[in-house]
């Protein structure tokens, strides 16, 4: 990105996110310091587990609730 868009090495990156993507924000930052000058991570978990299915139950009370557009229709959908 810095050659495509003729930046310099003063010029510094940050990555961000949130739940999933923030733990992918932290780790870009632990294991890349010499690319990313910082990380935002929103509720990124920090001791993730192997089938987390805690997650996978908010995420699937999350598709089929109405109040956010979802609907349990959705919700099959995407299981």
């Amino acid at each position: 990105m810095n050659k495509q868009y003729n930046l310099t090495s003063d010029n510094k990156w940050f990555t961000f996110g949130g739940s999933y993507p923030g733990m992918l924000s932290s780790w870009m930052r632990l294991n890349f310091p010499h690319l990313v000058h910082g990380s935002i991570s929103n509720s990124g978990p920090v001791r993730p587990k192997l089938n987390f299915a805690g997650y996978l139950d908010v995420v699937g009370q999350s598709l089929a609730a109405p109040e956010v557009g979802g609907s349990l229709k959705c919700r099959m959908v995407i299981q």
